[in-house]
């Protein structure tokens, strides 16, 4: 659990919409709401004058979509974290390549809006201890396990057990709410790292980072179909779960698989 307060801006167009997320973060505390927008060019112009960490973003608004405005703050280099909320779920490979936190369908329920926010603080406050420790110059190298060498395992879990799973077997990582699951050819297994941690457990150039919400070991990809905006989507060895590339990691996916 991070210990910042969240400022918090809610952008939806339906007003009983908009009280119901202002109740559920009344309730949650932790956070501070910097605003409420009806519409999208509204809900553009508050991210930009108060920005704010996180946004809780309608799809669907008159004026700029929520999908406009996800796009804009990722092209302007804004920094809140997106969080959608939508009455349909057909967005919601869209709303991933904009590099959102979460996509939540209405109506929102409390314990999955907590999830989102906890994952989207989380984001925050690993980005934040990045940014200091590149700061304070490089750090001493920590030591490694054993005869010099990091760890060929991860702990993982099936029901009440754990089970030591080789690195070399895991395809891709997906973010779920606080933690991170690994796929394998045995299964999916649920781990007890952040998303940070993994980045840190999968590194380059064994995996690749293709989203804030999936690392991928590039020799599992079975298929690549062009998607949304000359974006793209995977098929991962092992799962049918489609795995977004987001924009921002379009150019550096391109170069990596050759293409």
């Amino acid at each position: 659990m991070h210990d910042h307060t969240l400022r918090v801006v809610i952008a939806e167009d339906e007003a009983p919409a908009r009280e119901e997320l202002r109740h559920l973060l009344e309730r949650r505390g932790g956070v501070e709401l910097a605003g409420m927008a009806g519409d999208g060019t509204v809900a553009l112009e508050m991210i930009r004058r108060e920005k704010p960490d996180v946004v809780l973003l309608d799809v669907e608004m008159p004026g700029l979509s929520g999908l406009d405005v996800a796009k804009t703050v990722l092209d302007e280099r804004l920094s809140p974290r997106i969080i959608f909320t939508t009455a349909y779920d057909r967005f919601a490979v869209d709303a991933f390549e904009v590099d959102a936190v979460d996509y939540l369908l209405k109506p929102v329920r409390r314990e999955k809006l907590d999830r989102a926010l906890d994952r989207a603080g989380g984001e925050i406050s690993a980005s934040s201890n990045n940014r200091g420790n590149f700061a304070a110059g490089p750090a001493e190298p920590e030591p490694r396990r054993g005869r010099d060498a990091p760890s060929r395992f991860l702990s993982v879990f099936r029901g009440e057990r754990i089970i030591p799973l080789k690195i070399a077997s895991i395809h891709f990582a997906e973010a779920r709410g606080r933690f991170v699951w690994v796929t394998t050819d045995e299964g999916d297994f649920e781990t007890s790292l952040s998303f940070h941690e993994a980045e840190t457990r999968l590194p380059e150039p064994e995996f690749f980072c293709c989203h804030r919400s999936f690392i991928i070991r590039p020799e599992s990809v079975e298929s690549i179909d062009l998607w949304v905006n000359c974006s793209y989507r995977l098929k991962m060895r092992g799962s049918d779960v489609p795995v977004p590339v987001s924009r921002s990691r379009k150019e550096a996916f391109q170069a990596l698989m050759g293409l």
